[in-house]
C-alpha cells in the first residue's frame, strides 16, 4: 500500500473543487460517519494533532489524515480515483474514505510515473523502458507509442501548484504540531527537491522530485507477512532517496521549478493562511490562482493601509498598480 504517498493526487482533485493551497481545515480527533452507516476514526501519526485550524500547504508538509479524509469526503472518493486514472495509475481502486490515506496497492513504477506528470504538468509523461526494437537492418519490429485517452488532460496550473507545495516537506517554516516530514534528511539536501512520504505498518515509501529527476524508493519485505516494526526502517527510504538525489544531480546546474502562467506566488503566513505581513512571524510561499489569493493580512492593519493608500491616490493610474502589485 502506498500510504500518504497518494495525498498529492487527493489535493490536486480538490483544488478543481475549489480548495486552494491555504484552504483552512481543523485537524483534531474525528469519528466519521459514512453513508454506509458505518463509522470511520482515522488517526494521525503518533496521535498528534493541531487542534485548529491548518492550510491544506501545512497538511501536506506534516501528512495530517484528518484533513485528508475529510478532503475526500467532501470532495467524493470517486473523484480521487479517477484522478489517480488520470495520472496514470492502473488497476481498480477503492472508492472509499481510507483512499486518501493509502489504502490502496500500487506498483513503485506507476507510482513514480504519476508523480513525474505532476512535475511535468502534462499528460505525456509515459513511463516504459524501451523506445524501439530494430533488427539488424535497422526495421522497427516495435516502437513505443502513448495511447492517450480523453480523461488523460492534466491540468497545469493545478499541477504546479501541488509541485510546489510539496517541496514543503523540507521547509521548516511549515513547522507545526510536529515538524514537516522531510526534516530528518533537509540538511542533506543542497538543492531544491520536492516530494511525499509513506508509512503503513508493512510498507515505507519516499518519491521525490527536482525539475530533471524523479525518484521513488520502497521498502518492506516482498512477501507483505512481516511488519516494519522499527522507526529506523521507515527512516531507510528518506535515506537511500536523499544520497541518490545528491549523487545523481552533482554533473547537473541548478534548476529551478517554473511556475505556469495561470498561478501567483504570495507569500502567506503558514499559521493562518493570510497573506504575510510585518507581524507575522514565519512566511512561506505559495503559489495560488488569482482567485484564491488571500484578502486578508497577517497583522491586520495592512488592508487598512491599502485603502487609505488608494484612497489618497486614487486618481495617479501608475501608482495604484505599483499598490496592487505590492498587495
Amino acid at each position: 500500500m502506498v500510504g500518504s504517498t497518494i495525498k498529492p493526487f487527493l489535493y490536486y482533485a480538490a483544488l478543481d473543487k475549489g480548495f486552494s493551497p491555504v484552504t483552512m481545515q481543523v485537524s483534531k480527533p474525528t469519528t466519521f460517519d459514512l453513508k454506509d452507516g458505518k463509522v470511520y476514526a482515522p488517526t494521525n501519526y503518533n496521535n498528534y494533532y493541531a487542534d485548529k485550524a491548518i492550510t491544506m500547504a501545512q497538511a501536506l508538509a506534516l501528512s495530517d489524515n484528518i484533513y485528508a479524509v475529510k478532503t475526500n469526503l467532501k470532495i467524493g472518493p470517486e473523484n480521487l480515483v479517477k484522478t489517480l486514472h488520470t495520472f496514470g495509475v492502473s488497476g481498480k481502486l477503492p472508492s472509499v474514505p481510507s483512499l486518501a490515506l493509502g489504502t490502496a496497492s500500487i506498483s513503485l513504477y506507476d507510482m513514480v510515473s504519476a508523480y513525474g506528470r505532476m512535475v511535468a504538468g502534462t499528460e505525456s509523461i509515459h513511463a516504459h523502458t524501451v523506445d524501439k526494437i530494430t533488427d539488424r537492418h535497422d526495421n522497427v519490429l516495435y516502437e513505443f507509442k502513448p495511447v492517450y485517452k480523453e480523461d488523460d488532460k492534466i491540468d497545469p496550473d493545478r499541477a504546479f501548484e501541488v509541485t510546489h507545495m510539496m517541496t514543503g516537506m523540507f521547509d521548516s517554516s511549515l513547522d507545526g504540531y510536529m515538524s514537516v516530514t522531510g526534516s530528518t534528511i533537509a540538511n542533506r539536501l543542497t538543492r531544491m527537491y520536492g516530494g511525499k512520504s509513506g508509512t503503513t505498518d508493512y510498507d515505507s515509501w519516499m518519491i521525490g522530485f527536482s525539475p530533471q529527476y524523479v525518484t521513488g524508493v520502497w521498502t518492506g519485505f516482498d512477501d507483505g507477512s512481516k511488519p516494519l516494526t522499527k522507526t529506523a526502517d521507515h527512516q531507510i527510504p528518506k535515506e537511500v532517496w536523499a544520497d541518490t538525489m545528491e549523487d545523481i544531480h552533482k554533473p547537473l546546474p541548478n534548476a529551478a521549478f517554473t511556475p505556469t502562467p495561470g498561478v501567483k506566488g504570495v507569500y502567506i503566513d503558514p499559521e493562518t493562511g493570510k497573506l504575510s505581513g510585518p507581524n507575522c512571524p514565519k512566511e512561506r510561499l505559495v503559489y495560488l490562482e488569482k482567485k484564491d489569493i488571500p484578502k486578508e493580512t497577517c497583522g491586520g492593519n495592512e488592508s487598512k493601509l491599502k485603502e487609505e493608500i488608494e484612497k489618497q491616490f486614487k486618481h495617479d493610474p501608475w501608482f495604484k498598480g505599483i499598490v496592487d502589485w505590492f498587495f
